[in-house]
């Protein structure tokens, strides 16, 4: 799961980029959004796999045993996000 933040015409281009590159399958946008400020802006491409540390996060938001990002609505995966953004402090 990825979010990212910038100019509109910027984002746009880097969907572009992403939705050609034969390496990303599958990609699904589920929320857009204006924003004001960056809302993580000390978080340029961090990977918060599940951890002793993050556990409880990953579970209050999962639907199942295991995690999955595909079953998150738009509201779920961004308190995901503030909240390991958060964590990061």
């Amino acid at each position: 799961m990825q979010t990212i933040e910038g100019p509109r015409a910027q984002i746009n281009r880097l969907l572009y980029s992403l939705i050609s590159d034969e390496r990303h399958h599958d990609l699904q946008i589920i929320d857009t959004r204006e924003l004001k400020h960056r809302e993580w802006a000390k978080w340029s491409m961090n990977y918060a796999s599940p951890t002793e540390e993050n556990a409880a996060i990953y579970l209050k938001y999962s639907t199942t045993i295991g995690f999955n990002p595909y079953l998150l609505n738009a509201e779920s995966a961004h308190g995901l996000m503030n909240e390991l953004n958060a964590q990061k402090g």
